[in-house]
Formats: structure tokens, C-alpha cells, sequence
């Protein structure tokens, strides 16, 4: 069994209450930063397969009048979406929610992106479900914080890392932050003290 499917199996193999406390914990992680003050388009992702539910942070940031966007597939690329409680939804074609109606949110836009994963490391590399959706949309570099949300199980040593792989700027689980590169050290950090 590869590292993908093992982690995911182990991922949805999580009881429903210990997926609830995950999600409230990296909620409190999330926002015991001052991060937020200054952020106005966020993007999110909509949980599926074992995934952190991010609902409960998605009606805080929209409490909060963050522009909210989800990733909505296109073929081979990957563009996102504005969203709200009101969106109409549908199931792409490799099982994930999306609103079937959108108004996109271009690139430069983006300023925090909360992306899901399958496996991250210390220093931020990231392993995705295989279709390089994200890398593909982040080949640039930018002042988009990357801030990927898991389980800490899918904490790992070292991840294979492929020409293209957009690295993770932090990585929050139920356990806290972790920080992997020096924007996130100066935009999360500097907002906490």
C-alpha cells in the first residue's frame, strides 16, 4: 500500500468525534493569530474523504466579511470560486463538492489559501492526492500564504518530492503551527506579539 492511500485510509478511519475535535482545535489555532486583521480574500477548500472539515471556519471567516473562495476543476486546472452559504453545489468529476455557478477570484487576489493534503513535512514540502491541481496553480511564488490543514498523523519525515511541487508557507493540525519558511515566520508570528 502506498503512503497516499495508507494515509487517507487512516485519515477516514478517524472517528466522527475525534474529526470534530481536530477541526475545533485547528479552528482555535487558526485564529489565536491577528493574521486575520489584515487578510480580506481567503480560499478554503470543501472537506471530503477524511479531510479536516473547515465549515465551522468558513461561517467565521464570512462572519468576519472575508471574501471566501473555493478550488472549482476545469479540466486539468484548477481556478476558485467565490463562496457562500447560498451556493449552489454539485460533485465534480472526482467526488468533490463545488459550486455549480461561480463568480472566479483571480490569482492575485488570493492572499491566505487553506489547502487540504495528504501528507506535509517540518519544512513544508506537500503531498497532494496526485493530480497536482495546486502546484499547478501556485507555480508562482507571489505573497499568497500557503497554509496547508491536516491531522497531525499525516505528519511525515520526508515526502517525494516531484520538479514543480509548490511548497506549504505553514501547516496547521490539532496540535498548533508549524511555520516552514520565513513568510510565514514574518506574517504569522509578527501578528501574534
Amino acid at each position: 500500500m502506498d503512503i497516499r492511500t495508507r494515509l487517507r485510509e487512516q485519515r477516514r478511519n478517524l472517528s466522527d468525534a475525534q474529526q470534530t475535535d481536530h477541526a475545533q482545535r485547528i479552528e482555535r489555532h487558526l485564529f489565536a493569530t491577528r493574521l486575520w486583521d489584515s487578510v480580506s480574500s481567503v480560499a478554503v477548500y470543501l472537506a471530503n474523504d477524511g479531510e479536516v472539515n473547515l465549515d465551522q471556519i468558513i461561517t467565521r471567516l464570512q462572519r468576519m466579511s472575508k471574501r471566501v473562495s473555493v478550488p472549482v476543476l476545469d479540466g486539468s486546472t484548477m481556478r476558485f470560486s467565490e463562496w457562500d452559504a447560498d451556493s449552489t453545489v454539485k460533485i465534480n468529476r472526482v467526488g468533490i463538492r463545488e459550486p455549480s455557478s461561480a463568480v472566479h477570484v483571480r490569482r492575485e487576489e488570493l492572499e491566505v489559501v487553506l489547502t487540504p493534503l495528504v501528507a506535509f513535512t517540518q519544512d513544508g514540502a506537500r503531498l497532494g492526492r496526485g493530480g497536482g491541481y495546486y502546484d499547478r496553480y501556485f507555480t508562482e511564488k507571489g505573497e499568497t500564504l500557503i497554509i496547508g490543514i491536516a491531522h497531525e498523523l499525516q505528519k511525515r519525515s520526508s515526502v517525494k518530492r516531484h520538479a514543480g511541487d509548490r511548497c506549504l508557507d505553514a501547516v496547521v493540525t490539532e496540535n498548533g503551527w508549524t511555520l516552514c519558511n520565513q513568510l510565514a515566520k514574518t506574517r504569522i508570528e509578527m501578528e501574534t506579539t
